[in-house]
């Protein structure tokens, strides 16, 4: 997973301790000013750690972009993170549906 411009200095220092053995390329959201860019695994325990960090805190304070991707392909994207997430259609849209349905939230397709 890629997260760009995390605020606060805990979870940059959290990121930093918990990168992907092979990050791919991601498209950065933000050109000036650099932020900071991390990418960590999809792994339980970091998943965990980063949720429990992100119930106390502001989203800007993890991120303003969130990319997960496997390899080069990317599979969910959240540039500007309160926006909107567009998902790939390669992934099921049970699993989309189930996904929505955890978050609270409406999914609908939408044409690019």
């Amino acid at each position: 997973m890629y997260l760009e411009g995390p605020a606060s200095r805990e979870v940059r220092e959290f990121l930093s301790s918990h990168p992907a053995p092979n990050p791919s390329q991601v498209q950065k959201g933000t050109l000036w000013p650099r932020e900071k860019i991390f990418h960590i695994p999809l792994d339980t325990d970091v998943m965990n750690d980063l949720a429990q960090m992100a119930e106390r805190r502001a989203e800007p304070e993890l991120c303003s972009h969130l990319v997960v991707y496997e390899g080069g392909t990317v599979l969910l994207s959240a540039y500007d993170f309160l926006e909107e997430v567009r998902i790939a259609d390669t992934v099921q849209e049970a699993r989309v549906a189930e996904f929505a349905l955890a978050l609270g939230c409406e999914y609908g397709k939408v044409d690019t």
